[in-house]
């Protein structure tokens, strides 16, 4: 439609300047033709407002997207390879907050605890849905890590004190009625820097810290924390991610984003050779085969708002047992969940 408005406008303008010159040479003096070309000028007017509003609905229609490097931003590469979408992909969350207080972004994916904290304080993002379930293993190279029976009494590199990946564990141990010897770091790639430093110690990573350690030791150690989730609790997985999306965000443009976004995980897990080739050309600075993997143990699965609601509260009332500060002291209402 735009293309046709273009060439009328560009068909009127020729055919107005042929005019003008009639008229310069005083070939036309007439009233009649004097009304014709007025009335051209109207069309053109016309087909000119025409113009502008569908130049503006086109540029209106891309959606912007802020999210994590990451397994977080393996769930969108194929939103991320196409124009309807400019994306940031930032490090860290501090960015996610800016983002979340800016409102720059049409939809941010984040961390659960982080968009429920800001939404219980100043942020109007809802959730549209979850989108990892989980990525954390436990690992070692040499340790003794048959079962999580192995961890009581031994020493366990747990990155993020007081976060999701803290919490996940520490509900685990009391559950499994564990007393391993907690340390703290930092991050993930810390976590890994340590296992690759000491082939006895275990250590907490997530994807594709993992993937990058099989690589280099293929003969890991590893306990999948979300399968020791689900025993305890009946879950699939827990809900670590999702997409938020600005409350004042036109519903059909909502409805594109949820669904373009469940169709790029959906084509992830189905060939997570070409997804990592994507996510390779795309920027993220790993290996094809690291990617691969790491899509394979990230847990990748695009769920509703609502339909996760039940699975979301159970997991926020384990978060407020160990750190209700996480999520902001309480549960969210139900305008939180968006979709």
């Amino acid at each position: 439609m735009l293309e046709g408005a273009t060439i009328k406008l560009n068909t009127l303008f020729k055919t107005l300047s042929g005019k003008k010159t009639h008229l310069q040479n005083g070939q036309m003096t007439d009233s009649n033709a004097i009304m014709a070309f007025m009335k051209k000028l109207t069309v053109l007017f016309v087909c000119l407002i025409i113009f502008l509003f569908l130049w503006g609905c086109q540029r209106k229609a891309n959606l912007t997207l802020l999210v994590t490097k990451g397994s977080t931003q393996l769930t969108q590469l194929y939103l991320q390879n196409d124009s309807k979408y400019q994306v940031d992909v930032v490090i860290g969350a501090d960015p996610l907050v800016a983002g979340f207080s800016s409102r720059e972004y049409d939809a941010i994916i984040a961390p659960l605890n982080l968009g429920v904290k800001l939404f219980q304080s100043s942020s109007d993002y809802r959730l549209g849905a979850i989108v990892v379930w989980g990525n954390y293993y436990l690992a070692s190279r040499e340790g003794q890590l048959s079962s999580w029976d192995d961890l009581n009494s031994q020493e366990v590199v747990i990155f993020g004190q007081g976060q999701m990946p803290d919490i996940i564990c520490r509900y685990l141990f009391d559950q499994l009625q564990l007393q391993p010897e907690i340390t703290y770091v930092d991050s993930t790639q810390t976590s890994a820097s340590l296992c690759m430093a000491n082939a006895e110690r275990i250590v907490l990573v997530a994807e594709p810290s993992l993937s990058l350690l099989m690589q280099e030791y293929p003969d890991m150690r590893v306990l999948d924390v979300q399968e020791k989730y689900r025993d305890y609790t009946g879950n699939q997985s827990f809900p670590q991610a999702g997409v938020f999306y600005r409350g004042d965000l036109e519903m059909s443009l909502v409805e594109q984003l949820l669904t373009d976004l469940e169709a790029s995980i959906a084509s992830v897990n189905a060939d997570p050779e070409e997804a990592a080739e994507l996510a390779f050309d795309l920027g993220m600075n790993f290996p094809i085969d690291v990617l691969s993997g790491a899509i394979s143990r990230s847990n990748l699965r695009f769920e509703s708002a609502s339909i996760a609601k039940t699975s979301i509260e159970e997991f926020l009332n384990i978060i407020l047992e160990f750190s209700p500060s996480l999520i902001g002291g309480s549960l969210p209402d139900d305008e939180f969940y968006g979709e």
